[in-house]
């Protein structure tokens, strides 16, 4: 249901967020282009911002500007620029997939689907 994109984003929030002494060292790769422009997106809406006396060059030069319980998905989704990608034939890997969050998404995804299913082509 969240993008690839959308995931990347996630797992570059959670690593600097166990950077920063909750257990864990950095699990993406930062030289990846792909890496570097989601920094730098997720820098300019203000949820990640770079270390005083650091340079753009490594994971660890940036930090949350914000606990990672308080950022939501509707902040990743505008960070991004992606949207959801609906689940419509297996329901059940939302459930799978997204654990406590998974009640919520499977609401949305159900939402979204009926909400799909009603548009026509032709009113487009």
């Amino acid at each position: 249901m969240l993008t690839s994109n959308t995931k990347k984003a996630i797992a570059l929030l959670r690593d600097m967020y166990y950077r920063h002494g909750y257990g864990k060292d950095n699990l993406c790769d930062f030289s990846d282009s792909s890496t570097q422009k989601m920094l730098g997106n997720l820098e300019s809406v203000g949820l990640i911002c770079l270390r005083t006396d650091e340079v753009a060059n490594a994971l660890s030069s940036y930090e949350l500007c914000k606990p990672l319980f308080e950022i939501t998905l509707q902040d990743l989704l505008l960070a991004t620029g992606e949207g959801i990608c609906p689940v419509f034939n297996n329901k059940e890997k939302i459930y799978e997939q997204y654990g406590t969050a998974a009640s919520r998404l499977g609401v949305l995804n159900e939402v979204t689907c009926e909400l799909l299913a009603k548009i026509r082509i032709i009113d487009l």
